[in-house]
Order: structure tokens, then C-alpha cells, then sequence
């Protein structure tokens, strides 16, 4: 009589670290990691970038890095972006994935990039596909799109 051997899961949690110093710069990911650093000095339109690169990138890690350092509001869906904007306090906005939802308010986000630009805040936006070759129906926000800064960041690599 042959005993078959059954592993038994262990439910050990993983932190999540989303901090500076967990954060490891290297060829992948300079150039994104010297955007944030950067900020305050974003250029208009809406003092805003555009990460750019495939999930488990680390533009979420990075988003968190530039929320801790101003305060921002992180926004993952086109609802929560009209709650954002009624809110005439909030100048700094993390959108995430604007790329996966393409019921996204233009109107909306063109609001949001003046709000921006008037009171100086910022807006950082995550997607695998640049803002600026995205299909946007309203004109003035399609010029804004196309004029956003962009900063790649690719998969963490073995060095």
C-alpha cells in the first residue's frame, strides 16, 4: 500500500513594498525613476507624464514613489475621475490603466489637464500604450495627449 504525500499550502503573506527604497533603478527603469525624481519640473500641458510599459513593470511602484512625495489621488476608473475633479481641492492625480477603459470622460480628463495647468498640480498616467497614439475623439484633449511627456520603463531584467 503506496501513501501518496499531500503538501500543505502555508498562507504566508507577501508585503507589498511600495517605497523608494524598495524601489531598485537599473537600465529598465532609469528613465522612468528620473521622471518622478523630477517632479516638481514636469512640463505642460497639466505638468503631466505618461509612464509607459507591460505589466510587472513597476509603473504602480513608481506611481506610489510620486503619490507619497505630493499627496496625489489615485484613480483606476472613469467614475471615480468626475468624483475626482467635483473635488476642487484635488490639483494631483494618479490615473491608472487609462488605456484598459475606453469609457474614460474626455471632457472630463481635458478639465482635469486645465485644472492642472491653472493651479499647478500634476498628473501622472499609467498604460501599456502611450497616451499619445491613443484614439481620442475630443480635439483639444487629443493635442494634449500627444504633447504629454513620456517615460518607458520595461521588465525588471537579471542585472
Amino acid at each position: 500500500m503506496t501513501r501518496k504525500m499531500q503538501q500543505m499550502p502555508l498562507d504566508i503573506p507577501f508585503p507589498k513594498l511600495q517605497g523608494r527604497d524598495d524601489f531598485i533603478i537599473g537600465a529598465c527603469n532609469k528613465l522612468a525613476a528620473a521622471w518622478i525624481n523630477r517632479w516638481p519640473d514636469w512640463p505642460k500641458p497639466g505638468h503631466s507624464l505618461n509612464l509607459v510599459g507591460p505589466a510587472g513593470a513597476g509603473k504602480s511602484h513608481l506611481a506610489a514613489i510620486w503619490q507619497e512625495m505630493c499627496g496625489a489621488r489615485f484613480c483606476d476608473h472613469p467614475a471615480e475621475l468626475a468624483s475626482i475633479l467635483a473635488d476642487g481641492d484635488v490639483q494631483l492625480v494618479v490615473i491608472d490603466k487609462i488605456d484598459y477603459a475606453f469609457d474614460w470622460q474626455e471632457d472630463t480628463l481635458f478639465h482635469l489637464f486645465a485644472r492642472c495647468d491653472v493651479e499647478c498640480g500634476g498628473l501622472l498616467m499609467l498604460s501599456e500604450q502611450p497616451v499619445a497614439q491613443m484614439r481620442w475623439e475630443l480635439a483639444d484633449l487629443r493635442s494634449r495627449m500627444r504633447s504629454v511627456s513620456m517615460a518607458p520603463i520595461d521588465l525588471p531584467d537579471d542585472a
